[in-house]
């Protein structure tokens, strides 16, 4: 005798579907967010270490 209800498991297959998509989702943003903080730190640490430099340099007294 056929299951008599296979709807269930299909639907179940498809929230699991939609779980494991969230899921998936969640960690590309996840990821993206901790790239841009990163990217945002190196560049602001980058600026910052030239600006001191250049200032060192203006301010050193020339022979």
């Amino acid at each position: 005798m056929p299951n008599p209800t296979p709807r269930k498991d299909a639907e179940e297959a498809v929230n699991h579907a939609y779980e494991q998509e969230a899921k998936a989702l969640m960690k590309a943003q996840r990821l993206r967010f901790i790239l841009g903080i990163t990217v945002s730190a190196g560049l602001g640490f980058g600026l910052g270490a030239f600006t001191t430099y250049k200032i060192a340099c203006s301010l050193r007294p020339r022979r």
